[in-house]
């Protein structure tokens, strides 16, 4: 999957055999990683900014985003399309800039076009930059805007703009929202249905949110993705987390995958107001 030194989420082979949903997806996925590997950092009004250097022309930019020493700073829209390169490797560079690479016309956003619809990018730039640029995005209704907008959860007049660092945590939030939407709505960015919009979960439907819950593996959940489950849902993670008790988990790339079944018990346990797991399957 990923070292330290070397970035590579799926192959090009793999992901040429997947729907068109489901590589929007992996996409998406892959931004996340590289989020968390700290190879992208989020910024609104930056298309891609790479290392803060021009970039070498006629190379291939795959090999510098399968080095985590390469650090690229980006928007939603250019996140997406560095994540898509860095996967199937169908971009050389030309010049020594691709920063005005966020208009659907360029040659950029013309191929990421194979797999987001531009309809679908430009909802996406809305969200992220938290304002609707007409001259080089599809037509998009009032109610589209507004709903970006409120998806983005903070107004673009409302952000600090004097301290880098609060409008890079801002852009992060956002970025990663935006991503977690596209997995969530099997590969389509839909603003209206916020990610903070859920159904409460009971001891009925836990099996459900839990069994389609988006995680790396099949097999299980990490320990990240397991606390991103108990936040959405707000669930009490210390009362959680006793009642998980001592469980068989597995390895997979060096990160502990505990089961769903163990997932399922622990979080029956709370529902139900116990405070402790006595009860093992």
């Amino acid at each position: 999957m990923k070292t330290k030194e070397i970035i590579t989420t799926i192959t090009k082979e793999k992901f040429s055999k997947l729907s068109p949903e489901k590589k929007r997806i992996a996409v998406a996925k892959d931004v996340l990683d590289r989020i968390e590997l700290k190879q992208l950092k989020p910024n609104n009004g930056i298309f891609c900014r790479i290392n803060k250097d021009p970039l070498e022309s006629s190379y291939s930019l795959k090999e510098k985003l399968q080095n985590t020493k390469t650090k690229c700073e980006v928007c939603a829209k250019g996140g997406l399309f560095l994540s898509y390169i860095g996967i199937v490797n169908e971009y050389e560079v030309y010049t020594d800039s691709i920063h005005n690479g966020e208009n659907l016309y360029s040659r950029e956003m013309k191929i990421l076009s194979k797999i987001f619809k531009p309809k679908q990018l430009s909802l996406i730039e809305t969200a992220f930059e938290g304002t609707y640029y007409s001259d080089w995005n599809k037509k998009l209704t009032k109610k589209e805007i507004t709903d970006c907008i409120n998806f983005r959860g903070i107004k673009r007049e409302d952000e600090n703009r004097d301290y880098l660092d609060n409008n890079y945590k801002t852009s992060l939030n956002i970025l990663t929202k935006i991503c977690e939407n596209i997995i969530k709505n099997n590969g389509d960015f839909i603003p209206s249905k916020s990610n903070t919009n859920k159904q409460k979960m009971t001891i009925k439907n836990l099996d459900e949110i839990v069994n389609n819950y988006p995680t790396k593996n099949k097999e299980g959940f990490t320990h990240k993705e397991t606390k991103s489950l108990l936040k959405e849902y707000s669930i009490d993670a210390k009362k959680f987390f006793s009642s998980m008790g001592v469980n068989t988990v597995m390895v997979i790339d060096g990160e502990t995958i505990s089961y769903h079944t163990d997932i399922k018990r622990a979080l029956r346990i709370v529902l139900n107001g116990k405070e402790s797991s006595l009860d093992w399957d």
